[in-house]
Parts: structure tokens; sequence; C-alpha cells
């Protein structure tokens, strides 16, 4: 049975016309051929607390795996992100987002992420820190919301499309393509 994967990422925004994120998930879309074994939804969202509300909430077809992808303005590397904080700037009076919760880590197996950070040592960062904006948002409202039914992960892209020093674009695409390639095996081992 095709395991279901859906990848998200954020469009445009009042500083960034084009957002690197969904450059990433178009080139993923376009470029990168999967198996048989893997059923992927792309899902390009408005950078809006609203449009995430709505799409979290809304979303009624259940997936195996979620991959959200946001831009990280000042970060050269990618980084994922292991822990969502129960926090938002972006909601009136900084608020918790979860009134009875508290920080969640990533439900991702962690041997698939220790296996990207081997295999990308210099070109990946693991971090504990998605902020408290909307890219943190996204994450804890799916860890949240998809903990008994999906595994969750949060990719903060670089901003390789205003910094020059940034990681490019075809190498975040063989991460992504190396994590689903990943997430594949590991469907295989329970399909025997």
């Amino acid at each position: 049975m095709k395991k279901k994967i859906l990848i998200t990422a954020f469009g445009p925004f009042h500083n960034l016309d084009t957002n690197p994120s969904q450059l990433v998930l178009e080139y993923v879309k376009d470029k990168l051929k999967f198996g048989d074994t893997a059923n992927i939804t792309y899902q390009i969202l408005e950078v809006s607390y609203i449009a995430v509300d709505y799409f979290i909430d809304n979303l009624s077809e259940k997936y195996d795996w979620i991959i959200h992808m946001g831009v990280a303005s000042n970060n050269t590397f990618p980084r994922i992100e292991i822990l969502a904080q129960n926090l938002s700037n972006g909601k009136p009076n900084n608020h918790r987002i979860q009134d009875e919760s508290e920080d969640i880590q990533t439900n991702f197996p962690i041997h698939l992420i220790d296996n990207l950070q081997l295999q990308y040592k210099d070109e990946l960062i693991i971090s504990k820190d998605a902020g408290t904006y909307l890219c943190n948002y996204i994450y804890f409202k799916s860890l949240y919301h998809f903990k008994e039914n999906g595994k969750v992960i949060f990719i903060h892209t670089a901003d390789f499309y205003t910094r020059k020093d940034a990681l490019g674009i075809e190498q975040h695409a063989r991460i992504i393509e190396s994590l689903i390639r990943g997430i594949e095996a590991i469907d295989q081992l329970f399909l025997i």
C-alpha cells in the first residue's frame, strides 16, 4: 500500500517576493521522480495565521508523513527543526498556541534525522528553535493535531534567493530527496 506524504511550503510574503521554500517544493515536484511506494501531495500555503489554521482544520485526508518547509531568511544552510514551541508572537498578546500543551518534540523517526545529518554534515543544521512565528506555528499545530496519525517534520530552507552564500536549490532538493528515500525504506520494511 502506498504511503501518503504531504509536502508543504509557504508562498511569497511582504519582504520576499519569491519564497525559497516554495522554489524547493516546486523543484522536488517537477524534477525528482519517486517510485511506486509513495503518493506525494504538494501544497503551497499563504503566509498567514488564518491560512494555516484553515489548512490544518480542513485537512480531511490522512497522511503518513508530513514535511513542512519555510524559509529562515538569515540562514545560509537548511535547518531540520526537532522541537515546536508552544508560543506564537504573531498571535494576540504572544499567547500560547494550545493552553493545555507544552512544547512538542518531532515524532519523526530520529534515526532518519541522524542519517541525514551524517550524510549532509557540512550542509545541514539540526535545530531546536523553529522561532515563534508562522513556521513554528504550523509545525506545532501539525504535531498537536496529527501526532497519532502521521509523522511530522519542519525544514527551514536557507534564503538562497537573496543570499549568494546560501546553499542552493539543488542541494536543498537532494536533502529532501534523501529524506523521502529514507521514508520509503522504512515503509518497505513494514511491508515485508
